[in-house]
């Protein structure tokens, strides 16, 4: 399974004859990986690599294990390659990075690579675009206003609940805008709909969520429960957190 984000705001750098080298995306993305607090956490296997002439075997970092290292030259075995596949633009095709998600839980990363793309996408300045070109903010912003027509008396929660939804159906990117969330509703229309597994138009995941009897507005069920068991959850509706309580 892939995970892929569209990227804009991606200014490939010129050479002095106007050229524009391949691989910028990658180049800039790993400079920009220096900001992310994180970048230096030893979390992944223990892998013989090559840095700069020298011959390293310890656990690789997470910035190491997104970019991956190089292996010795001596035939010894060693070196890992990047979680992550960054491909430039070209002409008319946005940028896009694409996360092999399969080999990311396999090395022990699926709980938190996704997370750190997007904190070093952050950190240089991009932007993520849904399929449909809008940014994840500008989908997220139009979702609110449709929720609000829809339910108008629905809490704040729960509409940047739906919108949030919008957005992850739509990418397959968990998305906490607004400032409140994910809650175990956003978390059990993700499992619901199969976020990630299937990408959905913005209109596609508006008229799914916006479901009276749906994970969204609909009633706590068995799955908000399993939810709010196993995921990280914040910022629930205070009626949510009695039913969540309740025993059926």
């Amino acid at each position: 399974m892939f995970n892929k984000i569209v990227l804009t705001g991606f200014q490939p750098e010129k050479l002095s004859d106007g050229a524009i080298p391949f691989g910028q995306l990658k180049s800039q993305a790993r400079r920009a990986s220096h900001r992310v607090p994180s970048c230096d956490d030893e979390v992944g296997p223990v892998i013989r690599f090559d840095y700069r002439g020298q011959i390293f075997e310890r656990k690789l970092t997470r910035r190491e294990m997104v970019f991956g290292v190089k292996a010795p030259d001596d035939n010894s075995g060693g070196g890992f390659a990047g979680l992550v596949i960054w491909r430039d633009g070209q002409d008319e095709l946005p940028s896009e990075v694409v996360i092999e998600m399969a080999r990311a839980r396999m090395t022990g990363a699926g709980e938190w690579v996704i997370q750190f793309v997007r904190e070093v996408v952050k950190a240089a300045n991009w932007k993520e675009l849904t399929p449909e070109g809008l940014t994840m903010d500008e989908a997220f912003e139009l979702a609110l206003e449709y929720a609000q027509e829809a339910y108008p008396k629905a809490s704040k929660t729960r509409k940047e609940a739906f919108a949030g939804s919008v957005v992850q159906l739509m990418t397959g990117w968990l998305y906490g805008g607004g400032g409140s969330g994910p809650t175990c509703r956003q978390h059990a229309a993700a499992r619901f709909y199969r976020a990630g597994e299937k990408l959905y138009s913005f209109d596609e995941a508006v008229q799914l969520l916006l479901k009276g009897d749906g994970p969204i507005f609909g009633f706590i069920t068995s799955l908000h429960r399993e939810c709010a068991e196993q995921e990280a959850c914040f910022g629930d509706d205070p009626e949510d957190v009695v039913e969540l309580k309740t025993t059926i």
